[in-house]
């Protein structure tokens, strides 16, 4: 601010119009005899839009400019002068001729590439970034008295965004706006715009570095042309080249706006102009076209609103090609060339079925175009029989593809649209792992291989049938998710299956064996077919359906021997390693020192919340029901309560056969209320042969009773002890089940994860959600799989802001609780959470932005809830930019060196205490996006859960959420 103040100090800004007037009212500017007023100014600069009107002279012979009468001498030299100046005329005259006699020689626009000094030059004349005069042979689109347009600044003492630039009252925004301004103003009032332009009016200013929203405004209504937006963006690039807003020259763009959609037609038509189709400027192999179009439409305002209208035209690669020839025609010396009959019948009858809102028969009659091997005539189809190009997509390069045709067998007639999606599929198989040779696929059909054999030209090399079935079941689901579904073109079953290159590719890794590879350093094999670390080896939990890793001794470091009990013995728990008496299990006494010999005890033969209570025999090693005999509510209770649930809704006895039953009992020495078992003893015979049923109410939340350890302290956590998140699952897709997001329980059929893990998918039957498997691609005995029935995603969710990042699952299966697989709960009010408070986020999310894979174990770590505003300043000025945006539906955790949540862990929750003393959990957060991973300083981005708690209990129907 001071060295703003101590320039205008020594430079005092010309503001605009002072200085115009201290020039024309300076005597040393003032021919000796003449006057000069404000009137014959106005003359010479009167402009009508962007063109510069000749001098009005009826009306200047009317003006108040008298001429004094002049000495002799000086009208001498006035002569020659006059002389001179004629003389220079006439040849400039005769110059003009020759040059427009040559250049009339050849009216075709010149292409991108033709050599220098070509005599095909273009209609419209290249315009110089400090003129916006356009030729007479311009096509007016519409006239407007403003524009709105946007830059950014990035150098210069006004390149650092302040917050106060958010509050025009302020000392910083008076500043700016002063001059920025000054500096727009100088620079378009001395421009041929001056004569029409009236001021400049800021929108807003954003960070990143110093974005500035602005609009143009003028004093009458100006014509506006196809290179109005670059010439007008000219203008500021080179008038802000030395001045204090040192600007990204690429960031200047103009929205041209046109409210009353006026059409003005082409001035002269015929005449070549530059295509602005934004669906066919890049995408045709011509750049100039002509108006009135073949659907009659007469300029670029009315061709864009029938593009408009027709929208699917262009997004079906299939025919797009044959819509630009007939939107935008192909211009040459002045005339357009039509496509042909031939071509317009093959687009009708491959693309036809896939246009459904658009009547192409009504739009276009094929008969009525001509047909003809002269390409002045018509356009023949580019792609007939096929077309090679040469490779320059590096990925398929690697697989020896030096030429590919099209189109490709996805319908797509160019080279740029296949390599989105050969990006998208490599982005997929490198995340998921979905398909080993995800890009051989993607290569093979959409940058098919030429063949180059003389009896059929140009022909592409198919994919095999199998290698296109093989990643279609594989792969396909993650494709809907990104919103970019199976292509329709795409026929797998069209394709031939043999093992000759020569007629398709990919036969023999489509059916090449399955491998068992060695075990790397530091694991061990399990069930023959997988890996384990070491350090999963006699750690308590199973991981080996054999049960192989915790039987066996452990003789590599860490040097620990598994706990073999003798026959008719019980292990407690990996970390005490004590052995008790079996018949010790279920007692209602806690003989280990967690209490693990009380936990899992108690079944309901639903396997549900309600049925025939059972309870662990360890002399029957068999659930037995329990005689109704003496049973009472509060018994109902203690069983409810011990396996999860909060109390019991109802009870009642119903016949059953058994070899043996428990009946009630007076409580053991040195036993707990809280456990049935305290009460019971095995009997062989029940009184009336009647035992108890019971209903349970709502689960208790939350809660982790299979966990033992406190955590000691996703990126930069630790590993998570297998029975520490009950509510936890993992979500996999396609046929061979591969992990890439997670979620939580929160009810018995229900699962809530985030909106971009479901995306666009439609059908839920490709997705599986598995619980009680902490270690994800193992065995465990407390592992429950279940299918979805429905997917719900918020209506209001953004896939390209991420805003409303949440979605719910609902289940076909119901959820059973146990002591490994429980809900989470949810927030208890509305209200956000305060800044600083310390939470947990879970997940198997990589452990960096160059990890190879999802972790294979469940990781935590803590991270405090951080100031909105400040997040927000820190993202939008990372280094890394990402095309999200955080809004009120959001909050920020972490942002410190190495802690985070990372790609893999989406869906999964962000859990907060509820209560410390009873280790009771709820969600805060879903894991929604962030800037990389553990970007340094910038926080990790989490759906804020508390805002949307009516949109969950609306949606499942359960009000006790």
């Amino acid at each position: 601010m001071d060295r703003m103040q101590n320039k205008y100090k020594e430079d005092p800004p010309c503001f605009i119009g002072m200085c115009l007037k201290a020039c024309y009212e300076n005597p040393l500017f003032e021919e000796e005899g003449t006057v000069i007023n404000d009137t014959q100014t106005k003359l010479h600069r009167q402009t009508d839009g962007l063109r510069t009107k000749p001098y009005d002279l009826p009306n200047a012979a009317q003006t108040s400019v008298h001429y004094r009468p002049s000495k002799p001498k000086r009208r001498k030299g006035l002569y020659i002068l006059g002389l001179l100046l004629a003389l220079v005329a006439i040849i400039a005259i005769i110059t003009i001729i020759i040059v427009g006699q040559r250049d009339d020689s050849s009216t075709e626009p010149s292409k991108q590439g033709d050599k220098a000094g070509s005599s095909r030059e273009p209609s419209t004349p290249i315009v110089r970034p400090s003129t916006v005069r356009p030729t007479k042979e311009n096509v007016v689109w519409f006239q407007t008295n403003f524009i709105e347009g946007s830059l950014r600044i990035i150098q210069g003492p006004f390149s650092s965004y302040k917050d106060e630039y958010s509050d025009k009252s302020s000392t910083s925004y008076s500043l700016f706006s002063s001059s920025f301004t000054y500096q727009i103003n100088n620079i378009l009032t001395n421009s041929e715009l001056g004569a029409s332009f009236s001021h400049i009016e800021i929108l807003d200013i954003s960070s990143g570095s110093v974005l500035v929203h602005f609009i143009l405004h003028f004093r009458r209504n100006i014509d506006i042309y196809s290179t109005t937006s670059r010439n007008v963006a000219g203008l500021l690039i080179e008038g802000l080249s030395d001045s204090l807003f040192i600007i990204d020259k690429q960031s200047v763009t103009f929205q041209l706006k046109d409210p009353a959609l006026s059409v003005i037609t082409t001035s002269k038509p015929g005449v070549c102009v530059p295509v602005s189709s934004a669906n066919c400027m890049n995408f045709s192999s011509w750049d100039f076209t002509s108006y009135p179009n073949f659907l009659g439409h007469r300029s670029p305002v009315e061709e864009a609103a029938a593009e408009a209208a027709h929208e699917e035209l262009f997004q079906i690669s299939c025919g797009k090609d044959f819509w630009c020839a007939v939107f935008n025609p192909k211009c040459k010396r002045n005339k357009t060339v039509p496509p042909c009959r031939a071509y317009c019948k093959v687009v009708f009858s491959s693309c036809g079925a896939m246009y459904t809102q658009s009547n192409i028969s009504s739009l276009l009659n094929c008969d009525d175009l001509p047909d003809s091997d002269d390409p002045n005539v018509c356009f023949r189809d580019p792609f007939k029989p096929g077309k090679c190009f040469t490779n320059n997509e590096t990925r398929c390069q690697d697989l020896g593809y030096n030429k590919v045709a099209f189109p490709n067998f996805a319908g797509m007639r160019s080279p740029y649209q296949a390599q989105e999606l050969i990006h998208l599929m490599e982005m997929i198989g490198g995340a998921t792992k979905c398909y080993k040779y995800h890009l051989l696929f993607a290569c093979t059909s959409l940058m098919p291989k030429c063949s180059g054999t003389g009896l059929v030209p140009y022909h592409a090399i198919p994919p095999c049938r199998s290698l296109c079935n093989a990643f279609k079941s594989r792969c396909s689901i993650f494709m809907d998710i990104f919103w970019y579904p199976w292509p329709k073109e795409l026929y797998c079953d069209s394709f031939p299956d043999v093992d000759d290159p020569n007629i398709c590719l990919g036969y023999k890794t489509a059916h090449e064996p399955p491998t068992i590879e060695e075990c790397p350093a530091g694991e061990d094999r399990c069930d023959n077919t997988r890996c384990i670390p070491y350090a999963w080896k006699c750690d308590g939990f199973p991981d080996c359906q054999d049960g192989s890793d915790e039987k066996s001794i452990q003789t590599t470091l860490p040097l620990r021997k598994c706990v073999n009990c003798p026959a008719g013995m019980f292990r407690c728990s990996y970390e005490s390693a004590i052995c008790i008496e079996s018949s010790s299990r279920c007692d209602g006494v806690e003989d280990c020192p967690t209490a693990s010999d009380e936990r899992g005890c108690l079944k309901l033969d639903d396997g549900g919340r309600q049925g025939i209570v059972t309870m662990y025999s360890s002399s029957a090693n068999d659930q037995i029901p329990i005689c109704s005999i003496g049973w009472t509510k509060d018994k109902s209770d203690i069983v409810c309560s011990q396996m999860g649930y909060i109390d019991s809704t109802s009870q009642k006895y119903v016949n059953s056969v058994s070899n043996g039953y428990f009946s009630l009992t007076s409580a053991r020495n040195g036993s707990k209320p809280e456990y049935i078992g305290s009460q019971l003893k095995l009997t062989n015979t029940c009184v009336g042969g009647t035992v108890v049923s019971i209903s349970c109410g709502l689960p208790v939340c939350g809660t982790r009773p299979a966990y033992i350890h406190q955590s000691l302290r996703v990126v930069g956590g630790a590993i998570a002890d297998p029975n520490a998140f009950p509510w936890q699952v993992a979500i996999f897709g396609g046929a061979d089940h591969r992990y890439f997001c997670g979620g939580t329980i929160i009810a018995e059929n229900w699962v809530l994860t985030a909106a971009h893990c479901i995306g666009g998918l439609q059908n839920p039957n490709e997705l599986l959600i598995r619980a009680g498997q902490p270690r994800r691609d193992t065995y465990s005995p407390y592992l429950q799989e279940f299918h979805p029935a429905n997917l719900f995603v918020h209506k209001l969710y953004n896939s390209h802001t991420v805003d409303n990042d949440i979605a719910l699952i609902r289940l076909k299966e119901k959820v059973l609780y146990n002591d490994h697989v429980r809900p989470i709960c949810l927030p208890k009010t509305a209200k956000r959470l305060p800044v600083g408070t310390r939470c947990t986020v879970i997940g198997w999310g990589r452990q960096g932005d160059r990890a190879p894979d999802y972790e294979r174990q469940i990781r935590q770590v803590n991270l405090e809830v951080t100031d909105w505003k400040k997040c927000k300043h820190a993202i939008e000025n990372a280094e890394i930019q990402v095309p999200y945006q955080l809004t009120d539906h959001m909050f920020c955790a972490g942002g410190g060196l190495g802690h985070d949540s990372c790609a893999g862990d989406s869906g999964g929750p962000l859990l907060c205490s509820l209560d410390k003393s009873k280790d009771t959990w709820y969600e805060a957060g879903i894991v929604s996006w962030g800037v990389a991973c553990a970007y340094p300083n910038v926080p990790g981005v989490y759906t804020n859960l508390p805002g949307y708690l009516d949109w969950i209990r609306n949606t499942t129907g359960l009000s006790y959420l």
